[in-house]
């Protein structure tokens, strides 16, 4: 693993918010584990209660990624408003993915290194899906070379684009739980 000089500041995923820029996973996923080790000390700690699943590209160990985290952080219906409460308390809400009307909310949290994108859903709620789409991709190399194609495809291109095309490929048969 490279070190970082004397201060100089460590390189922050993803590069860029507007633009899709691809990372050879190899290069990052390391510091992603440790990253996310990191962070559940501090989820479990404040919300006790919810079972976090590390989700998205970095969660796959090969491949590649645009360099954020995704962590899907899954609670009972009954504990969804004060997991909530406690989150908005430290963390901005990102406005732009889940809405509370489907299940979930999403919140933006920074480690030294990664954009964390903290995703509360509802056990069983519409919103309750990143952690299936995560485990299929593990399991079938198919899809996961499918999916890595498309990003290919949408690398250097607007990322609402891509999110837009990525939404269509998730929306397969393969993908519902």
């Amino acid at each position: 693993m490279a070190s970082i000089e004397a201060g100089q500041q460590p390189k922050r995923y993803p590069l860029s918010e507007d633009t899709l820029e691809l990372i050879d996973g190899a290069q990052i996923f390391q510091l992603a584990k440790v990253a996310v080790k990191r962070m559940r000390v501090e989820l479990n700690a404040l919300l006790p209660h919810v079972r976090i699943f590390h989700v998205g590209s970095t969660a796959l160990d090969s491949g590649v990624t645009k360099g954020d985290i995704d962590l899907q952080l899954l609670c009972q219906k009954s504990r969804f408003d004060r997991c909530r409460q406690k989150l908005a308390h430290i963390y901005p809400v990102n406005r732009g993915a889940f809405q509370v009307s489907q299940g979930g909310q999403s919140f933006d949290a920074k480690t030294p290194r990664f954009d964390v994108g903290l995703h509360l859903t509802i056990e069983n709620s519409e919103a309750d899906f990143q952690r299936y789409h995560t485990e299929v991709l593990r399991e079938d190399a198919e899809l996961r070379r499918q999916y890595f194609e498309l990003k290919h495809q949408w690398n250097g291109h607007n990322m609402d684009a891509y999110r837009d095309a990525k939404a269509q490929f998730f929306s397969r048969p393969e993908f519902r739980g």
